[in-house]
């Protein structure tokens, strides 16, 4: 069973529209996966503004963001949630305090569960077990998926 979990962004108190942006995914017996983001704005020379790369909401709309976003630890996505609505798949909201805490407690990299058994890491494991040999590839694209310092693993692409 696994959950994926989105920060509200955009959000319309008058129809409740808002967008969702894909934090990642809670699964039995893995560390938290997290998405990875990247949005840089560059100034053109006649004053624009250009994206890097996009990033798209749940559904697939491009958000603009008046700030850069680098999104590629579990440092920057806390930094990034902090006074933000989280949610789960089903429109619960958890708080920031209780979100960081399962992050860094039951679905951690290397977390020891009371009867031994330690989380595994969605990346590691890809890349280790034969059954998914038709992913190595993918996986070996550490510009698509990587590790940071903390050992959680992350994925540009789309998952969930």
């Amino acid at each position: 069973m696994s959950t994926n979990y989105y920060v509200r962004l955009n959000h319309c108190g008058h129809c409740e529209r808002n967008d969702l942006l894909h934090i990642g995914n809670s699964s039995g017996g893995r560390a938290f996966m997290f998405r990875g983001y990247s949005n840089k704005n560059y100034s053109l020379p006649d004053g624009d503004l250009t994206l890097q790369e996009d990033i798209e909401s749940d559904k697939g709309i491009s958000l603009t963001f008046s700030e850069d976003i680098e999104l590629h630890s579990w440092s920057s996505w806390k930094k990034f949630l902090k006074g933000k609505i989280i949610i789960d798949e089903d429109g619960s909201k958890i708080s920031f305090a209780n979100f960081v805490v399962l992050i860094e407690s039951v679905k951690s990299p290397g977390y020891i569960f009371e009867d031994g058994t330690v989380n595994r890491d969605h990346i590691t494991e890809m890349l280790s077990d034969g059954k998914y040999c038709v992913h190595w590839n993918e996986y070996n694209d550490t510009n698509k998926h990587w590790h940071d310092d903390l050992g959680y693993s992350f994925s540009k692409p789309y998952f969930g």
